[in-house]
């Protein structure tokens, strides 16, 4: 099973990046995890100004900028917050992927602008492009009113899996959130169904049972190779995959959702207009996204990472 002993939250010093931070203390506390936040500062495009002397404007804008930071993380989370903060300088997202390295996250935690969530994580955004590219998983915490936003270990996962390899090793982090506190695990799939509800015995409903089964089946081999056993609740919904999770998250009052997210950067430009997407864009609650390849912890010393 996968470990959090270390989170790193990126932020802007925004109202969206403030909570991101209230859910991954939470989450740090609930784990006894170490929280890091991180600020990088793209200062790329000074070095040609037609200014005087700009190494000392430099130096100026980084105690500025490191002051900054201090101030904003001890206004959002008090003096006794527990969270190390640091500031980087160069392009946002490297940055942050190299933040994430040398601290060797277990887990990143990102917030989003705009009352829809992931909508403002276009192509090219900051957000978008962590996501994406990062080989380590990435909470994504909507900051819109009506989402719900629970600190400390949630309550109700819900890990959706569509068989591949991403979607499967994603399991075994929903059932890392359901360790330190007791929560309810329900492993979703959604069965591609076009025809809506049948009834009787004729060989369209013979086919959707047929494939209920089944789905059901591999399921329940996935939660025992997650090691969760008789724990999970296991559900299979018939129609389109993403509106069906979010449907399911809903009603069942989900306080995280788990997806696995494929390709050698996570969700990549096709991806980004599937079901991932949506999930991600459309959640009542932070979405966890796990790329197949997750970095396991321990991957560098973590005394030199101090």
């Amino acid at each position: 099973m996968p470990r959090l002993a270390r989170i790193l939250c990126p932020v802007d010093l925004s109202e969206a990046s403030r909570r991101a931070l209230m859910y991954a203390l939470g989450l740090g506390r609930e784990h006894g995890a170490a929280v890091r936040v991180v600020q990088v500062i793209d200062v790329r495009g000074w070095a040609g100004a037609a200014l005087v002397d700009v190494g000392a404007i430099l130096d100026e804008a980084r105690t500025t900028a490191e002051e900054q930071l201090g101030w904003w993380v001890a206004k959002a989370v008090g003096t006794g917050g527990g969270a190390s903060t640091e500031l980087r300088e160069g392009a946002v997202v490297p940055g942050i992927l190299a933040a994430a390295d040398e601290f060797d996250a277990d887990l990143l935690v990102l917030g989003t602008h705009g009352r829809s969530g992931f909508e403002r994580l276009a192509l090219g955004s900051v957000a978008e492009k962590t996501v994406r590219r990062s080989t380590r998983p990435v909470c994504v915490v909507p900051s819109r009113e009506d989402a719900v936003v629970r600190t400390g270990t949630p309550s109700r996962v819900v890990c959706a899996t569509d068989f591949s390899e991403s979607s499967v090793h994603a399991v075994s982090y929903g059932q890392l959130l359901t360790t330190a506190a007791p929560a309810a695990l329900s492993l979703v799939t959604v069965i591609d169904w076009p025809f809506g509800e049948t009834r009787g015995n004729d060989p369209v409903t013979q086919l959707r049972q047929s494939l209920t089964e089944e789905a059901t089946a591999q399921l329940r081999r996935v939660a025992d190779a997650a090691g969760v056993g008789e724990s999970a609740t296991l559900a299979v919904r018939q129609g389109r995959a993403g509106r069906e999770i979010l449907k399911y998250a809903r009603e069942h009052h989900a306080e995280i959702v788990v997806v696995g997210v494929s390709g050698r950067g996570a969700i990549d430009r096709a991806l980004l207009g599937s079901t991932a997407q949506q999930v991600l864009r459309d959640a009542p609650c932070p979405v966890l996204a796990v790329p197949a390849i997750a970095v396991p912890a321990g991957g560098v010393d973590r005394q030199t990472a101090r």
